[in-house]
């Protein structure tokens, strides 16, 4: 679905563990049971308005489902927001109903 934060969509996705080592795991499960679904309980969310805090950010995903982490990833020199966090859901079920 669509989501929106002060009025801006947000781009919402499946935060899937990147790297060599975790993307041949992922790679194999699937070619060795296609039927098996990766659980995910994490989302990158992306195109975050400046002005929005992990606060904002969890309070808006937390109608969906238990949050268990949250945060809005910040620039080290500027301490701007990048425009993008990750949420992490206590379940995965949660992350296949956004």
């Amino acid at each position: 679905g669509t989501h929106e934060v002060l009025g801006r969509t947000l781009d919402v996705k499946l935060a899937v563990p990147r790297g060599p080592s975790k993307e041949e795991e992922r790679r194999k499960a699937l070619e060795n049971d296609p039927s098996q679904n990766i659980k995910v309980q994490k989302i990158f969310v992306g195109g975050l308005p400046p002005s929005v805090t992990e606060v904002e950010l969890k309070a808006y995903f937390s109608k969906f489902g238990k949050i268990m982490e949250g945060t809005v990833c910040m620039d080290q020199q500027t301490q701007r927001s990048r425009g993008f966090g990750f949420i992490t859901f206590e379940a995965w079920e949660t992350v296949e109903t956004l």
